[in-house]
């Protein structure tokens, strides 16, 4: 997908235009932007291979490729994700669970 990139001039929520000048200027995703996470008015993070298991002492943990992560009840994880954000002073974020996930406990 093209879009052109130009100036932000929308205010309020940011558009898929904006999200894309935003990140391809690096003022919002600043490493591991994925064009074809935008969508719909949002940027769709992506889990790494690094979780901390709170519950046994803050374990930072690395997963090999092809490993995964299975989550018990009642364990409290902390998982990283791929993209770092950086987010200008003049753009409040929010990061929200999605639908899937949230309807089986996960937050």
């Amino acid at each position: 997908m093209k879009v052109q990139v130009g100036k932000v001039t929308s205010r309020g929520t940011l558009s898929d235009d904006d999200i894309f000048y935003y990140c391809r200027t690096g003022k919002l995703i600043t490493e591991e932007y994925c064009e074809k996470n935008v969508k719909q008015a949002c940027y769709e993070l992506r889990a790494s291979n690094i979780y901390y298991d709170l519950v046994s002492g803050n374990k930072k943990i690395t997963l090999s490729e092809g490993e995964y992560i299975l989550v018990k009840p009642k364990q409290m994880l902390v998982i990283i994700t791929m993209e770092t954000i950086e987010l200008p002073s003049d753009i409040l974020g929010r990061i929200l669970t999605k639908g899937k996930l949230f309807s089986i406990g996960l937050l």
